[in-house]
């Protein structure tokens, strides 16, 4: 086997471990990105060369990105914003210790840059059928609970699709990019050759499918506004037409099992105070902000300060 062929294979493997693993958790991620980058980075001389001429911006965009992040976190250390008595505490080697993963957007192009047509194709293929198999699992979580419940309030016996992401809205945001995938293999006029459309028609019903049963409302609200979206953009005028009032049609059978999570306001106000007070650090802190990451760390002991009576009673976190 040449070296050309090897990288080749090497490249290819690594890129369809690391998709397949960006469907299953945040572990199986952590532990793709490590693979990917023990099977490549011993090609890194063949891989730099020749450069794309376009790799740059997205070696600019990670350059700057971390050095604001870098930038927000000396700030906050030489002048920190307070509440309740509490200053921003700054360490800086664990606050940078996720800024690697913004350059990981350039490795991914560069990799991605060798592969062949044929290979990318695999690599697509590997991805969607690694969501179609990890979807399949929402049937029997929203029933069951398997493997990680998380009950539904107000609809006792049923459960939150979570997979194995641990939240509803994790597994909502990271399966709708395959869902729309899916979507335009199955409906549009492209397709690769020898990709059978029925497969994804399949694979569009059972990923979207899955994103329903996360009984995600912003999942609800999002989905619909983003076919609708491909839809004006991909079909005649005159399909669109009779679409418009289709949409609502579909919408109204399953609203009687979805209204009263629909409608109901558990989370609304804690998710309004939430923004609020991220709100109030932007305006105190407009240019660089408080510090990268430190909301969640201020949240507490800005309610403190707020609601001294009832503080303790807030959902803390980030800005959700």
């Amino acid at each position: 086997m040449n070296s050309n062929s090897k990288l080749d294979k090497n490249v290819s493997i690594a890129l369809m471990i690391y998709a397949a693993s960006t469907c299953i958790s945040t572990s199986f991620m952590n532990i793709g990105v490590g693979i990917l980058l023990f099977m490549t980075i011993r090609f890194f001389p063949q891989i730099i060369q020749p450069l794309p001429s376009n790799v740059f911006a997205f070696w600019r965009a990670s350059c700057w990105l971390v050095s604001i992040c870098g930038l927000s976190l000396l700030c906050a250390w030489y002048d920190p914003i307070r509440f309740a008595n509490h200053p921003v505490v700054v360490h800086f080697g664990r606050d940078m210790l996720k800024a690697w993963y913004l350059f990981l957007p350039f490795w991914l192009f560069l990799l991605g840059s060798k592969l062949s047509v044929e290979n990318y194709q695999k690599l697509i293929k590997c991805w969607l059928l690694a969501a179609f198999g990890v979807s399949l699992f929402a049937f029997l979580q929203f029933y069951t609970g398997f493997p990680r419940p998380q009950a539904i309030p107000y609809l006792p016996g049923r459960f939150h699709a979570t997979l194995f992401f641990g939240h509803h809205l994790s597994t909502a945001s990271i399966l709708i990019f395959p869902f729309f995938v899916f979507f335009t293999l199955g409906f549009s006029k492209f397709t690769y050759p020898g990709w059978n459309r029925s497969w994804m028609l399949l694979g569009t019903f059972v990923v979207g499918s899955a994103l329903f049963l996360t009984w995600s409302r912003m999942l609800w609200i999002a989905l619909p506004l983003g076919i609708g979206i491909w839809c004006l953009r991909s079909f005649k005028k005159k399909y669109f037409l009779w679409l418009i009032p289709s949409l609502p049609l579909a919408y109204w059978m399953p609203f009687a099992a979805i209204e009263e999570r629909f409608f109901n306001k558990m989370g609304v106000f804690e998710r309004l105070e939430l923004w609020k007070m991220n709100w109030n650090f932007f305006l105190q802190r407009p240019i660089l902000g408080i510090g990268w990451r430190k909301s969640e760390m201020l949240s507490p002991w800005y309610f403190q300060e707020k609601y001294p009576e009832t503080w303790k009673t807030y959902f803390t976190g980030h800005a959700h």
